[in-house]
């Protein structure tokens, strides 16, 4: 009886990994250098985004109290950025935020450029309205005096 043949070019062929026409059990070092140069760019690439973030961070903070030195809780708080510092869609020019039980506010907002000037608007009824106009950044934190109406 005779033996059937088996296909010679597949006894000739290693074994190969998907998708590869390299055979498994390739050398190494090509996978370490390659391993290695993405690792490379990838931690070159870090501290700049890290930078990026870490600089155009922009924060107007601080708290609204009454001429007794009481926090005022609710008080509206506009702010106004001159010109469009951060540009996604729709770039930001304006905020609101509203004091708490504390009379603290917060901006906090990534900015694609460093923010020079900006302007909060502090309202609520019962009180006379105040502005901060041009405020620099290192204004912050504000401490805002608001006078009752009638006193």
């Amino acid at each position: 009886m005779t033996q059937p043949r088996s296909n010679p070019r597949l006894q000739r062929t290693p074994l190969r990994a998907p998708l590869s026409r390299k055979p498994l059990g390739a050398p190494t070092h090509m996978r370490r250098t390659t391993l290695v140069a993405l690792l490379g760019v990838a931690v070159s690439i870090f501290p700049a985004c890290r930078h990026l973030i870490s600089d155009y961070g922009f924060h107007a903070y601080g708290v609204v109290v009454d001429h007794d030195g009481t926090p005022i809780r609710g008080v509206r708080v506009t702010l106004e950025i001159p010109v469009a510092e951060y540009q996604p869609n729709p770039p930001i020019i304006h905020g609101l935020a509203y004091t708490d039980e504390r009379g603290e506010f917060i901006f906090s907002y990534f900015a694609g450029g460093p923010i020079r000037l900006y302007s909060l608007r502090f309202d609520k009824d019962g009180y006379t309205t105040l502005a901060v106009e041009e405020a620099p950044l290192a204004a912050s934190p504000h401490r805002i005096v608001l006078k009752a109406v009638g006193k």
